[in-house]
Parts: structure tokens; C-alpha cells; sequence
């Protein structure tokens, strides 16, 4: 499925997107607030074995300040392709995905992270408490090293791919942020950093050239403290 949506307004509330089957409906997507002047895209897969209705629900805010829209459904066989960017708006992640053999998993956030003095206070993309971002919280329960990694889906061979993504670490205990390219049979790091960045959302680019298949790596590392939220937005 997929379609495009418009959410621009100082009162924007939610659109929400249902299945509605014989149990009753379930909640696939939804996205509160306001989101820029702009026709947005969004694809989710669904799979559901019986009959099923779709429902969209817009939800009015406070004031008449809140028109959403909708245009250009579409509802086809087969996979989603893996989206060219990505702005962690969706609860699907954009098909990113936490790798279980981590030791923790990163977080979808709006608004502030958890911890004082450390992370960002809103997002990239809209710079509002609305949008989202994924960032690994480091507090309790989590150690010294503890590495949480977040996967993207497959992408085809490349002569040479153009990796851009915003990146925010500021803490005065930040570990590190390593950018890999796994393929089969390997998994080579392509960019890392390992120091505080001030309170500010940066600009990282990586050149990606792979003869075969690969996907990208995100892996954040836990420093000394509990003070070392590393965040990401707008890959």
C-alpha cells in the first residue's frame, strides 16, 4: 500500500490508517502534528489472509488550523521497494530493522530524550516536538559498551551510492556511532565518530561502493555514562 499525504497547519492533529477485518480493526500507521507545506510519501506492507477493508480516520485539532489530506492511493501485489530516504516518521521504520544480536535495540522517539544534558530536544526533519527521530537511550540498565545496531533493508550492487543521514551526540559521555556495509559474507565499517558534537543535529556522507547486495548498519555504543544519547534522523 501506498500514498501520499498532506499535514501542514498550526492545529494538525492525527491521521491514522486502519485494517478492518472480522476481528474487529487494527491500527497499522498513524502520524500526529504538523509536517511542513509539503505532499508527503508513505508505503507499509500488509498481509492479511481474510477479507479486510482499509480506513483512513483524520482526527480534528484544537482550531480550524488542521486540514489534512490525502491523495494517490495505491494497493499492489508484491513487496514495498526500499524507500531512497528515510525519516523515522513511520512506526515501521522505513523497513529498518533492530539486529538481535545486539545488546539493546534503538529507540523511536519525539520531543526530548529521557535524559538531561544529553540528546536532542526534537527532531531534524520538522524541528518540532511532533517529529521523530530513533536514538539509543543509555541509561539503566545499560553498560559500558553495550552496542545496539539498526539494519536497513537489502539494496542492489552499486558503483557508487551517496550515504547522507543527520546524526546528534551531545552527552558528556558519548561512545560511538559506526556506519558498516554488511553484505553475505562481510561487515566493513564505512564511517565512525566517538566524541561529543555539541547540542546540534550534524551532516554525515558516506561514499558506498559494493559489488554485490548489501545493506547499512547504524550501530551505536554506550559510553562511560548514562549521559551519551546518540540520535539519528533523515537518512
Amino acid at each position: 500500500l501506498s500514498f501520499w499525504y498532506h499535514m501542514y497547519g498550526a492545529h494538525v492533529n492525527i491521521l491514522r490508517l486502519k485494517l478492518r477485518g472480522n476481528s474487529g480493526d487494527q491500527l497499522l500507521w498513524q502520524l500526529q502534528g504538523t509536517h511542513g507545506n509539503e505532499w508527503r510519501y508513505a508505503q507499509l506492507r500488509i498481509t492479511e489472509p481474510s477479507t479486510y477493508s482499509l480506513v483512513f480516520e483524520g482526527v480534528r485539532g484544537t482550531s480550524y488550523e488542521g486540514d489534512i489530506a490525502l491523495d494517490d492511493i495505491a494497493l499492489r501485489d508484491g513487496q514495498c521497494p526500499p524507500p531512497d530516504a528515510c525519516d523515522f516518521e513511520q512506526s515501521d521504520l522505513c523497513g529498518y530493522t533492530q539486529d538481535i544480536t545486539d545488546d539493546f535495540d534503538w529507540t523511536q522517539q519525539s520531543g526530548a530524550s529521557s535524559t538531561a544534558n544529553s540528546g536532542p530536544s526534537f527532531d531534524h526533519t520538522y524541528s518540532t516536538d511532533f517529529g521523530k527521530y530513533v536514538y539509543i537511550e543509555t541509561s539503566s540498565p545499560r553498560q559500558p559498551g553495550d552496542s545496539a545496531r539498526l539494519v536497513s533493508p537489502v539494496y542492489p550492487a552499486t558503483l557508487g551510492t551517496c550515504l547522507s543521514f543527520w546524526y546528534h551526540m551531545y552527552g558528556t559521555s558519548i561512545g560511538e556511532l559506526t556506519v558498516y556495509a554488511k553484505t553475505s559474507s562481510a561487515l566493513t565499517s564505512q564511517w565512525t565518530l566517538n566524541s561529543e558534537q555539541g547540542d546540534f543535529w550534524h551532516l554525515g556522507r558516506v561514499n558506498l561502493a559494493q559489488a554485490v547486495p548489501y545493506q547499512v548498519v547504524f550501530e551505536g555504543v554506550r559510553g562511560q555514562s548514562y549521559r551519551g544519547d546518540i540520535a539519528m534522523d533523515d537518512v
